[in-house]
């Protein structure tokens, strides 16, 4: 007969352990394989960001109603092509931040997109300073022809940011 030999269990204090299982976890946030998955999620969502957004600008009404009133209610249904989501996105972006100049966002997704794919589609620090400052630019000029029409409508196409500088500006240096 031969001897068998067994092997005796590993006793592991866990300290080892949780660095390892941390190790793991970086390595795979660092990997190709997850950059390219990021990448892929930047491009489908600015993709569905620029739907929700034109589906808000059609229904922008019913939107802010859903939205304000929390969905609440049996009457109270988004109209946005997104659903909830969409209506949520949609009037956080447009209305919230820069109007209808949010669209640099999905340009913006876009380009993150590509260079995490390694796709040379635009030079992304040069989209991202560009797109930035007309996003900036185009919300302030709409924001001031809102301040001369003085239409409730506009102020979804300026944007909070839009409305908020202009009247900063307006106070400062006068109308």
């Amino acid at each position: 007969m031969s001897k068998s030999t067994k092997k005796k269990p590993k006793i592991s204090s866990g300290i080892g352990d949780n660095k390892t299982k941390i190790r793991i976890i970086f390595e795979f946030l660092k990997s190709e394989r997850f950059r390219k998955i990021r990448g892929v999620f930047y491009i489908l969502f600015s993709l569905f960001l620029f739907v929700v957004m034109i589906s808000y600008l059609l229904h922008w009404k019913q939107d802010e109603t859903a939205v304000f009133n929390n969905f609440e209610g049996d009457d109270v249904v988004a109209s946005n092509v997104g659903g909830t989501v969409g209506a949520k996105l949609g009037n956080f972006f447009v209305r919230n931040m820069f109007g209808i100049t949010s669209f640099g966002f999905t340009v913006l997704f876009i380009a993150y997109g590509c260079r995490l794919l390694s796709f040379k589609l635009l030079p992304f620090w040069k989209t991202f300073w560009i797109t930035l400052f007309w996003m900036i630019w185009g919300s302030v000029m709409l924001g001031y022809i809102n301040s001369f029409v003085d239409s409730v409508g506009l102020q979804v196409y300026a944007g909070s940011f839009g409305i908020y500088i202009t009247q900063a500006i307006n106070g400062f240096i006068g109308k």
